[in-house]
């Protein structure tokens, strides 16, 4: 292979080539992000598999709070992965006993089961129970409700 410099006629000159480039740079420095944005690491990145597709779970902000959601379930729908979300605080409440630092991997298996993989090849399963929906509604969703039914049956 051989590199040849000038074996054929430029299609712009040098000048405008040049003008070009500086422009660009001008443009980049301009637009470039400003900071570089930093991927949060929380307690349970990386560390719960779906039991039913093998994606880690990621955490997800609804109007509850965080959860714990397969990325299958969550961008594909039920059809692709019927696994379910965890909410982080219960998580945290089945954790309480554990030493997380021990912990390689946790399985989020059909039937709200949770496995822990330790580090020294042995596990431990939780079942975790659902919140109920009771529980999850605040005083202001209440009072909403309460209002919205009202302005409807009159």
């Amino acid at each position: 292979m051989y590199y040849v410099e000038n074996a054929h006629e430029p299609i712009i000159t040098t000048e405008t080539f040049e003008k070009v480039q500086a422009i660009s740079a001008e443009m980049a420095a301009k637009y470039a992000p400003k900071t570089i944005k930093v991927k949060t690491v929380y307690p349970f990145t990386s560390l719960i598999r779906c039991a039913n597709c093998g994606k880690h779970f990621t955490r997800k902000k609804v109007r509850t709070g965080f959860v714990w959601i397969c990325p299958t379930f969550n961008h594909i729908g039920k059809s692709a992965c019927a696994s379910k979300q965890i909410p982080e605080k219960t998580l945290e409440e089945e954790i309480k006993n554990i030493d997380m630092k021990q912990v390689a991997e946790i399985t989020a298996c059909d039937g709200n089961l949770l496995i822990f993989h330790f580090l020294n090849g042995s596990e431990e399963r939780k079942k975790w129970s659902d919140r109920s929906r009771t529980t999850s509604w605040t005083e202001e969703m209440r009072d909403k409700a309460k209002k919205q039914t009202k302005a409807r049956d009159q």
